[in-house]
């Protein structure tokens, strides 16, 4: 049943050459979307995930996903994966640009800076801004090495996540 010959060009090719051929396509394909993936990532300065800007997490969700569907589907032209990648890193460019042009951008892009411990103590308004409780503020404050809120003076939440804590 799959090694009946297939007529093609002219020639005959047998099924499990068929497959081999389309497995090379795909490699190929795998290895293009992956030097382009590559060059596109350092063209961005990614850093580690936890010092992601929201957008730049988006960013690059998005273009794993991209890569994914040309990659493993040999219909889809490998051109629209390609185009698709290059145009949503000139979209994170144009949203750094707008970033670094003022801070108003800057917040709507990526948000500011919550002070959740100050002297007073810990600020439950700026806490439910965040969607966060105490237990959460507890966690983060144990990732930085600090077991209690008497042991902080300030501690800041940052854009991207991390806890900024001072003693």
């Amino acid at each position: 049943r799959f090694n009946k010959p297939v007529k093609r060009y002219g020639g005959i090719i047998s099924r499990g050459e068929n497959i081999l051929n389309g497995m090379i396509v795909t490699f190929i394909r795998t290895l293009i979307i992956f030097v382009t993936l590559v060059a596109v990532m350092r063209l961005m300065g990614k850093r580690q995930i936890g010092e992601m800007q929201p957008f730049e997490f988006i960013v690059t969700l998005i273009i794993a996903d991209l890569a994914c569907i040309p990659m493993a589907d040999i219909s889809i032209p490998l051109i629209y994966g390609i185009v698709s990648i290059l145009g949503l890193f000139l979209l994170h460019q144009l949203l750094s640009l707008l970033e670094q042009s003022g801070n108003f951008f800057k917040t709507v892009i990526s948000g500011k800076p919550s002070i959740v411990i100050n002297k007073s103590g810990v600020d439950m308004q700026e806490l439910k801004k965040n969607n966060m409780d105490v237990e959460d503020l507890i966690e983060s404050m144990r990732s930085q090495g600090y077991f209690s809120l008497d042991d902080l003076d300030y501690a800041i939440f940052e854009s991207n996540g991390k806890l900024s804590a001072f003693a």
